[in-house]
């Protein structure tokens, strides 16, 4: 009878003992996951939102300055238009295109006619690039370039 009883105390620490390691594991696991954090789909979400932000404020700001007279004084017209590119928060997908846009920007602000005309084949090298620009860009380019 003594060996049943102690075979009994022996399976009942060992099956504590399992159960006891078993909850604390469960716990750590749980306790260490990031609870604040965005989850996949909510990073891709506003990074989409982001990416749609940027295409329509951009676009408008082609617009703006694709009027006619918009860019007549050249000179201010770029300082302008670099001006409010730098204000625009580009997402990640799109910061090659930011940086490409206030840079050949930046290059024409003297307004030399060499200037422009290098300005004018960067900007036709972003529509090959980014065709969502195409309409806009090209309204820009004709009606400041030719």
């Amino acid at each position: 009878m003594r060996i049943g009883r102690i075979l009994f105390f022996a399976i009942f620490l060992v099956s504590s003992t399992v159960l006891v390691a078993t909850i604390t594991i469960l716990n750590s696991v749980n306790y260490s996951l990031p609870s604040n954090d965005l989850t996949a789909f909510e990073v891709s979400k506003k990074q989409l939102e982001l990416r749609k932000e940027y295409q329509a404020k951009l676009l408008k700001l082609l617009e703006n300055y694709s009027a006619i007279g918009k860019m007549e004084n050249f000179t201010d017209g770029a300082a302008s238009l670099e001006s409010e590119l730098l204000k625009l928060s580009a997402p990640s997908q799109y910061k090659d295109l930011h940086f490409q846009l206030v840079s050949a920007i930046d290059q024409i602000k003297d307004g030399t006619d060499k200037n422009k005309r290098a300005l004018r084949s960067s900007l036709e090298a972003i529509i090959q690039d980014y065709s969502w620009l195409a309409s806009t860009l090209s309204l820009f380019i004709i009606n400041n370039f030719f």
